[in-house]
């Protein structure tokens, strides 16, 4: 903000997904959201270029798992709590990468933000905010009145 520079969201499982170029399956990363629940979304790579295929989204990972198919390469942290269930689940079309994979390159965080700019534009600072799939634990302690307001 202080130089004027540009700025551009980049979500955290995109880039995960982007650790695979050119992979011939459905990829899913997976992050483990607490609460018996995953952050996770849908990506593939068709004809050279990276396509989205849901919103990144917070669900449980049985519900996750409800649309799995076809071969899906499934990626991050989440493997650690719920890789049993996957295999269980999902069997011969689950592919887990390895836990190196898991890390975010800032190469793939800067080409997906590149592509982003050249295709919406710069963010507007001034009202910009972080998309956060859920409320925070304060924001429902106090909805529940746990919280008092201060």
């Amino acid at each position: 903000l202080a130089l004027d520079k540009p700025v551009v969201g980049v979500s955290t499982l995109e880039a995960m997904a982007a650790n695979f170029p050119c992979a011939n399956r459905v990829i899913k990363p997976l992050m483990d959201a607490r609460k018996s629940e995953v952050y996770t979304a849908d990506f593939i790579w068709e004809e050279g270029f990276f396509k989205r295929l849901s919103d990144d989204r917070v669900e449980a990972p049985e519900k996750m798992l409800e649309g799995v198919s076809e071969d899906t390469i499934f990626v991050g942290d989440g493997l650690i709590k719920y890789g049993e269930l996957i295999k269980d689940t999902v069997g011969d079309k689950a592919f887990f990468a390895d836990h190196f994979l898991s890390y975010i390159r800032a190469s793939n965080v800067a080409r997906l933000g590149q592509a982003r700019f050249k295709e919406k534009g710069a963010l507007d600072l001034a009202s910009f905010t972080p998309a956060y799939l859920r409320r925070s634990e304060a924001e429902v302690n106090r909805e529940k009145g746990l919280l008092k307001n201060c």
